[in-house]
């Protein structure tokens, strides 16, 4: 069910493209049950491909869920961003509890796309 939809216009090379800026929720995924916001920004097709930002923030994997080599780990945001059908950038983040370390701690990873000459 979408939340937010907002169609914007410009113009680009003589022609009217849209601009898109969406937010909606589905339904809970990976064993829990509440519904997830997923926000799709900057959508555009046109002659040179597809551009779009997307993102979750909300619980994808739950700490007690996750498990890397037998460190409880959780997923609570992701981000993906595509310009001209070519990957430019994308992460994740979460906590990671260490069994040396009382308290779980935050972690963010970040990926970028190969440079463009």
């Amino acid at each position: 069910m979408l939340k937010q939809v907002d169609l914007l216009h410009f113009l680009h090379n003589g022609e009217d493209l849209p601009l898109i800026f969406l937010e909606g929720r589905i339904p809970g995924i990976l064993k829990q049950s509440q519904p997830k916001t997923i926000s799709v920004q900057n959508l555009i097709i046109d002659n040179t491909g597809v551009s779009v930002s997307v993102s979750v923030s909300a619980q994808i994997l739950a700490l007690n869920e996750g498990n890397l080599d037998g460190w409880p780990i959780s997923i609570d945001k992701f981000h993906i961003s595509i310009l001209n059908n070519q990957f430019l950038k994308g992460g994740f983040g979460g906590q990671l509890k260490i069994s040396i370390l009382k308290d779980s701690i935050n972690y963010n990873a970040t990926f970028f796309g190969k440079r463009r000459a």
